[in-house]
């Protein structure tokens, strides 16, 4: 469509009959109906800080560190302030704290320069400034008992609350209850998964190794005895087993291929890590670079 042709028809009002001359010749245009399409533009804008905004959160930053230089101040000024205060783990061989992009120089700082109770500066990491604070320095060997009470007394509550369904489960199986039954009777959850010779996950119940073991010996027909895994107490009911069928030779031939790929590329790093060991070699190289 030519321009003065296009011009006369879309700028003109319903009911006009406009004359235009073009290149094609004289043009007689009736305009019936104009019709008004809707454009739906979505525009979207990033909302960054300014620099104001920034050299505010650095100089609240610098204060911070710079006025709460132990670990009791550090604890009370972020509650006073209400900030967020993150636990972090650095370990032997971390180039950056998990979760803090950019972080290098500040996991040199906890290695290097820092003490038990130390407040860091703060260290700009990408859009925020962090200043950290080394709560505990751990020892290579067994833990002191302080470090893991925790972690023990979590371990300790799952085997008492273990037991107790160990006992609430034996008691529902009493008599030669059916699964079912046993279900109703403890208040459990009845679940069905099928389970192949080379599983290592188990639907519903996750990696459970030991169960997997447990059920590969039970016969079919029969109800277990309460098993303890890694995430909860199990009583199982095999249905059926399938035997398992003989592997063509041909997948023999390209599962052996497989196998012989796979360990071939593990075979120059376990060769190194095991010259490494051998050798008593400690690997500090992350503290530097």
């Amino acid at each position: 469509m030519v321009k003065p042709f296009a011009d006369a028809a879309f700028t003109g009002n319903v009911g006009d009959m406009p004359i235009v001359e073009t290149q094609f010749g004289v043009h007689l245009i009736e305009i019936q109906q104009k019709e008004y399409p809707i454009i739906i533009v979505s525009v979207v804008k990033d909302i960054l800080p300014g620099k104001e905004t920034i050299d505010g959160a650095y100089v609240k930053a610098t204060d911070f560190a710079g006025n709460n230089t132990t670990a009791d101040a550090f604890d009370a000024a972020a509650k006073k302030q209400n900030l967020q205060v993150r636990p972090f783990f650095i370990r032997d061989g971390d180039k950056e704290v998990s979760g803090l992009k950019g972080s290098r120089e500040l996991v040199q700082w906890a290695n290097d320069d820092a003490e038990k109770g130390g407040v860091s500066k703060a260290y700009q990491l990408d859009d925020k400034y962090v200043v950290a604070c080394l709560k505990e320095i751990r020892s290579k060997g067994i833990s002191d008992f302080e470090d893991v009470k925790k972690d023990c007394e979590l371990l300790a509550k799952q085997a008492k609350k273990a037991d107790k369904f160990v006992a609430d489960l034996n008691s529902a199986a009493a008599g030669g209850a059916t699964i079912d039954a046993i279900a109703t009777k403890s208040k459990g959850v009845l679940e069905s998964a099928t389970v192949p010779y080379n599983a290592v996950f188990i639907q519903g119940a996750g990696r459970e190794l030991g169960l997997i073991g447990a059920i590969s010996t039970q016969k079919a027909g029969t109800v277990s005895k309460p098993f303890i895994g890694q995430g909860g107490v199990y009583v199982v009911f095999v249905e059926n087993v399938a035997e398992l069928q003989p592997v063509a030779n041909a997948d023999m031939k390209m599962l052996k291929k497989q196998f012989l790929s796979d360990y071939s590329s593990r075979a120059f790093s376990d060769a190194v890590n095991a010259l490494e060991f051998n050798a008593d070699i400690v690997d500090k190289r992350y503290r530097f670079y």
